[in-house]
């Protein structure tokens, strides 16, 4: 795996200061739902995702998940702890089989302070998840559950490669899990789902959606998805 070409931190760097970082990693393959890293604890570590997906939650008053971010392969998490000394801000939890690399916080300060490139390239990752959750909050706050469920199934289907007839999510999310990423219950997200099906766009089973109709599904969405 050519770590430069998957993580943005890496990007222009000299290859001894991507050797060191690479040497400090300590990879760990962990299973489906495994919990990452805790909102609230001591950040001792800084995680990159090399393979896989996990979901950055917040719990409700009522105990409920809610996903506020979905972590993709070469995303950094647990950063801000060498930015500011602070506990975690969300809990991460894998989305499936996961590889991840862990970094010693203090030893991963130590490299940033020498590496000054890559201390941009992770400002410029912070700005980036800032503007994705800036969005993610206007999205809840103006759009209904039905296009938010939308959008969030545009979304996925695009990182899938299969927004066009035929294409599928297999295994699909779970309405629960829908919810949670859109902030809804899983009731509503199911009436949406069944009202897409009966519009000709989907077809869904269990753990199952097919494309029927990408176009339908796309039609009415306003400015870039």
């Amino acid at each position: 795996m050519d770590l430069p070409d998957l993580i943005p931190l890496l990007s222009g760097l000299d290859p001894h200061d991507v050797m060191t970082f690479e040497q400090m990693l300590d990879l760990r393959k962990l299973p489906d739902r495994s919990v990452v890293s805790r909102r609230g604890t001591p950040g001792h570590d800084v995680f990159v995702l090399l393979t896989g997906a996990c979901l950055g939650l917040v719990q409700s008053r009522s105990g409920k998940d809610i996903v506020i971010d979905r972590i993709g392969p070469g995303r950094v998490f647990g950063e801000l702890g060498a930015l500011d000394g602070g506990s975690r801000v969300r809990t991460v939890r894998a989305d499936g089989p996961v590889e991840v690399g862990a970094l010693p916080l203090q030893d991963f300060e130590a490299w940033l302070m020498k590496t000054p490139q890559a201390m941009r390239n992770l400002l410029s990752e912070l700005a980036g998840n800032t503007r994705e959750l800036s969005d993610r909050y206007f999205e809840m706050a103006v759009h209904d559950v039905e296009t938010r469920v939308r959008l969030f199934l545009i979304r996925l289907l695009i990182e899938h490669c299969a927004l066009h007839d035929g294409g599928a999510l297999d295994p699909a999310p779970s309405h629960s899990t829908i919810a949670a990423n859109v902030g809804a219950n899983r009731e509503a997200v199911s009436r949406v789902i069944s009202r897409f099906g009966r519009m000709g766009f989907l077809d869904s089973g269990r753990r199952r959606i097919v494309v029927l109709d990408a176009a339908g599904l796309e039609a009415g969405l306003k400015g870039p998805v």
